[in-house]
């Protein structure tokens, strides 16, 4: 069999990206959310920018459903009112 051995002090996932000749570097967005104090570890960091990236995504499906009109009322379920009438 093959000696396969473990790194205990592994918590988790974490964030390295390679640079040249495979030195690995922290990315930078997760560094400037630690240094800022707004996350306290890399787990967190990656909770925030995962959730950042959701709230992007929702954004930008509801303003093409509105460019769309997907959630404008259709024109059989409009019932105007009298001010409506009025105008």
């Amino acid at each position: 069999m093959a000696d396969v051995q473990f790194d205990e002090e592994d918590n988790g996932p974490r964030f390295t990206s390679r640079r040249l000749l495979g030195e690995r570097v922290k990315p930078s967005m997760v560094g400037f959310l630690t240094k800022l104090g707004i996350v306290k570890n890399e787990q967190q960091a990656g909770y925030l920018l995962m959730g950042i990236i959701v709230v992007c995504f929702a954004i930008t499906f509801y303003l093409y459903a509105g460019l769309f009109g997907w959630f404008a009322p259709s024109a059989d379920t409009y019932v105007p009112t009298e001010a409506d009438m009025m105008l």
